[in-house]
């Protein structure tokens, strides 16, 4: 945890990233061996399956992201300004703003549990799911509804955690969780023969734990901020916290619809064609999740010294956060470009898959470097608790390029669909830079 007398360097930075680092990457490191487990199978259904259940969930769980973004920004803005204000006030308003996410996480999860039954099915039509792969995929999206209010309470303890700077704890949290996770998927798929059910129900039981896990954590990290817990504060002051994760909810959304529209289009063309295209994102979203880890260290930075309204230390963080986050997209595209057909080859052996995996490998090398300043600069002005940029950028990202690529490439089929793709990630990284760049960066209010 950084304070006031501490310089803005690489290392510093780092030190709060690396651990985000690894614990982001251990996300699609699971993804990657549930991929790898279901695609060595005899049938390319049960990971399409699963791909199409993933996306669908991601829509009840990922969709509140926002919980974990917006509490992790106010957060280390109260962390920073704590030296002009006593220990218990800091305290107070720290108990206060966790109160509330968990009760919007509570919130949430009524509405997951109340409509997700009835959703699924349709859900999963929109997704191109038909016959034995939409039964499957379904089975998949019920059973981790079970684990709503686990999630959701952990985006909450997860960000508060991150605005504190205890991103080791987050490290601990997210590699008991994931190797919790591949432990069961390993038993009940090879074990037991439970296919896509099997991995559904070993990712419910370890984000159950998990979140327990997570309760443990936050306590020491809460100890060194005394102050009641304020009872009455928590149904009270929810206008600000609503109206930033509500651009924010509506910015997520937006992604995953972007997203999903993707993996959807791709399910038009064909098993082979999802299940391939499913194999690469993989791969793209474990460089996305180090990249996410650089941003998330820039959250709690930017927060902090915009809570001693400190712009111009503000100013050298984002600075350190491009050259780290550019520097590992490099990196990245360089290895997929030395190494892309044996990684393919590694986590398929169906042919048609890994030709078609092959033959998309450009625009896997490409994007790392279109997406870098996107994670970035989302960290900046959510560490600066700027939702309405955030959300006004997606916005303009997904229906002024996205949508308009989309149309006119699909008929180019996977291959326009992946360069509507890179458009869309490039055209992120452009529009936040642009926003910045013109002093879009601004001290929060006295």
């Amino acid at each position: 945890m950084t304070t006031a007398a501490t310089p803005p360097t690489q290392g510093a930075l780092w030190s709060l990233a690396w651990p985000m680092m690894l614990s982001n990457l251990s996300l699609p490191a699971l993804t990657l061996v549930d991929a790898a487990v279901l695609g060595h199978l005899p049938e390319p259904q049960h990971l399409a399956a699963v791909v199409l259940g993933s996306t669908l969930f991601s829509f009840f769980y990922w969709g509140f992201g926002f919980l974990r973004m917006g509490t992790t920004g106010q957060v280390a803005q109260l962390l920073g300004a704590a030296s002009v204000q006593a220990p218990e006030v800091t305290g107070q308003a720290l108990r206060t703003l966790l109160g509330q996410g968990l009760g919007v996480a509570a919130m949430a999860t009524a509405g997951c549990w109340l409509l997700g039954p009835f959703l699924i099915p349709e859900a999963l039509g929109w997704l191109n799911g038909r016959g034995a792969v939409a039964e499957e995929g379904e089975r998949y999206a019920l059973i981790r509804l079970f684990s709503a209010p686990a999630v959701l309470a952990t985006y909450v303890m997860v960000g508060t955690l991150i605005g504190l700077g205890e991103t080791r704890r987050v490290l601990a949290l997210t590699v008991l969780t994931q190797v919790l996770n591949i432990g069961f998927d390993l038993f009940f798929v090879l074990g037991l023969g439970m296919a896509g059910t099997g991995v559904a129900l070993g990712t419910a039981l370890a984000e159950g734990l998990g979140a327990l896990f997570a309760a443990s954590q936050l306590r020491p990290a809460l100890k060194r901020w005394p102050g009641p817990v304020p009872w009455r504060a928590f149904g009270q002051g929810y206008g600000r916290f609503l109206r930033m994760n509500g651009d924010l909810f509506l910015r997520t959304l937006t992604l995953l619809l972007s997203l999903s529209v993707f993996t959807a289009q791709g399910a038009g063309l064909g098993t082979a064609v999802v299940a391939a295209n499913a194999l690469l994102m993989n791969l793209f979203m474990a460089v996305s999740y180090g990249l996410d880890g650089i941003a998330h260290g820039c959250e709690t930075l930017v927060g902090q010294a915009l809570g001693r309204r400190d712009l111009k230390e503000a100013r050298t963080w984002v600075w350190l956060a491009l050259k780290l986050a550019f520097g590992g997209a490099v990196a990245s595209s360089a290895v997929f470009w030395a190494f892309g057909p044996e990684l393919v080859t590694l986590l398929t052996n169906i042919d048609r898959v890994a030709i078609t995996g092959e033959a998309a490998l450009p625009w896997l090398i490409a994007l790392p470097l279109l997406a870098a300043g996107a994670f970035v600069f989302d960290g900046v002005f959510i560490g600066a608790t700027q939702s309405d940029v955030l959300r006004n950028t997606m916005l303009a990202s997904a229906l002024l390029i996205y949508a308009p690529a989309l149309l006119l490439l699909y008929p180019h089929g996977n291959a326009g669909l992946w360069s509507a793709l890179a458009l869309f990630f490039l055209a992120r990284s452009v529009s936040l830079a642009w926003v910045y760049g013109r002093g879009g960066l601004a001290l929060p209010p006295a």
